[in-house]
């Protein structure tokens, strides 16, 4: 295997953990990542995990206040290049509703779509650039539990 830029993802871990810290030696690599791409002398990787995360209680409803079933639901950090590792993904449920848990503090942008492939939508974030006005700016604060209401966006 080549050496290269990695980045410490979490999965299939408690729906309010999220990944507060990962430090390579002395080094916080949680965002640039860690770079291998000219090798590694011995060293230490700590990942730290925090209990006390953000969670966004929501509905998704149409133009006409009916609810979204089965929306697929994006909450992306704000930023010029935002980590994948910091995006969550929510499906609304019974009456529109969705829940999305163990969200680091910071500023993010929700997105609702009636029909989307939620894997296109991860593996290139790009795709939401044309859709920024329709999303809705929220603050994560650790801890915070936010209520939002969303519509569905129009493709």
């Amino acid at each position: 295997m080549e050496p290269d830029v990695c980045w410490v993802s979490v999965t299939n871990v408690r729906e309010d953990l999220y990944l507060k810290a990962v430090r390579w030696s002395d080094r916080d690599v949680t965002q640039p990542g860690l770079d291998l791409t000219q090798g590694a002398s011995e060293s230490r990787l700590v990942v730290v995990m925090s209990a006390n995360g953000g969670q966004i209680d929501g509905v998704v409803e149409d133009d006409r206040s009916a609810p979204a079933v089965n929306a697929t639901v994006f909450l992306v950090p704000s930023g010029v290049a935002p980590s994948k590792s910091l995006f969550k993904l929510g499906m609304t449920g019974a009456g529109g509703h969705f829940r999305i848990g163990g969200i680091a503090p910071g500023s993010y942008r929700l997105f609702a779509w009636a029909d989307v492939d939620p894997c296109e939508v991860m593996n290139d974030p790009d795709l939401l650039l044309p859709f920024n006005s329709q999303g809705k700016d929220i603050e994560i604060l650790e801890g915070a539990k936010e209520s939002v209401q969303l519509k569905p966006i129009k493709q």
